[in-house]
């Protein structure tokens, strides 16, 4: 013990020192430049995202480390996943602007997959479907939010309820993709116009279409919540909900508040740099989300904190971090749900059984590996 901890205790001075003269080269480096103000967003982008990296990965390192209750973590490392992803294609979009849609098609499409995946995680928290629809048969009937609550007649909580609420998350799952696969089509027909608001331009239409899509979806997770909030209280759900919603929310807003500064000619044409006030909007809002990942990484290090996960009487019985990290990435049980949700017939139930048995595989999986 006392031999790994002067080992210990070595390597964190080596680290450290390395660190500090890479700052002193970078301070130097930056000193002495001529940047102007493009070279300077990238520059402090690439820091922000570095450090949003290393924070999400580390977040997520212990979470495979401790990989205990996979019906939970599985859901929770996707959602973390959502930092690097939005940090390295907000980086690159800031690096190379011509191609921001394309680095930019990811990124929105992984948004919408995570709105998904956190409304899978509270449905793990309740106790799977057939518990919820149970405790949903047990409640009076829910009034709608304020204001929809003077419009609209209260709703009936049951079966059909809860297949709603799946539909509406769902959806747009399926439809950001496509909005996002049009856009790169009209883009290369130089239709599109991220930031216009022009009518012989796509980017309006399909920035409408897609506020509808994920109002529908935000709407039915707080319909979700109300319905289930004594239930998910133990579990914290505000924070997660609020980190979650956050990052969709500001990044689809800004994006829209950007591009009515444009049309009031708050940007104006860079011809220095080259850039039209389309692209510098494009550019800041790529700079500012590298900018909240850092907040966001926080953030989600305390809202889905690894250590509610720690078993320090089984530490020895953890599966392979590889074959954890496979779990994750596979996202069969992604497809076979949204097949159950809009194919399956809304009377038909889903034994117990069925639905515990792709959780009863991973831990199969797992106990082989070891």
């Amino acid at each position: 013990r006392r031999v790994h901890g002067g080992i210990d205790v070595v390597c964190r001075c080596c680290v450290w020192s390395r660190a500090v003269s890479a700052m002193r080269v970078l301070k130097t480096t930056i000193i002495t430049a001529d940047l102007n103000s493009h070279e300077w967003m990238c520059l402090i982008a690439s820091v922000c995202t570095f450090i949003a990296l290393c924070l999400s990965t580390y977040q997520i390192f212990k979470h495979l480390r401790h990989f205990n209750q996979p019906q939970f973590q599985l859901y929770i490392c996707r959602i973390v996943l959502m930092i690097p992803i939005y940090s390295v294609q907000s980086l690159l979009s800031l690096l190379f602007p011509d191609a921001a849609v394309v680095f930019g098609t990811l990124r929105d499409c992984y948004e919408a997959y995570v709105l998904y995946i956190f409304t899978q995680l509270l449905i793990q928290y309740l106790g799977g479907e057939p518990n919820i629809v149970l405790h949903l048969e047990l409640q009076k009937r829910l009034r709608h939010p304020w204001p929809m609550g003077d419009l609209l007649k209260p709703i009936n909580l049951n079966r059909t309820f809860f297949r709603r609420i799946k539909q509406g998350t769902l959806q747009f799952v399926l439809i950001k993709p496509v909005t996002a696969v049009i856009a790169l089509i009209l883009e290369a027909y130089n239709l599109y116009g991220e930031g216009e608001l022009a009518f012989d331009k796509g980017y309006p239409y399909l920035s409408f279409i897609n506020n509808i899509s994920v109002s529908i979806s935000l709407y039915c997770l707080i319909l979700f919540y109300t319905a289930t909030e004594e239930r998910l209280q133990p579990f914290r759900p505000v924070a997660k909900f609020l980190c979650v919603k956050a990052i969709i929310f500001f990044s689809f807003w800004q994006s829209c508040a950007l591009a009515v500064l444009v049309q009031i000619g708050f940007f104006a044409d860079d011809e220095t740099g080259g850039f039209s006030a389309e692209s510098r909007a494009t550019i800041m809002q790529n700079f500012i989300i590298c900018v909240e990942m850092v907040m966001a990484s926080i953030a989600h290090s305390f809202a889905f904190s690894y250590n509610d996960f720690i078993d320090k009487e089984n530490l020895k019985k953890r599966g392979p971090i590889i074959t954890n990290l496979k779990t994750i990435l596979n996202v069969r049980d992604v497809l076979q749900d949204a097949h159950e949700t809009f194919i399956r017939p809304a009377n038909v139930e889903i034994p117990l059984q069925d639905r515990q048995k792709a959780p009863e595989e991973e831990k199969d999986t797992l106990l082989r590996a070891e």
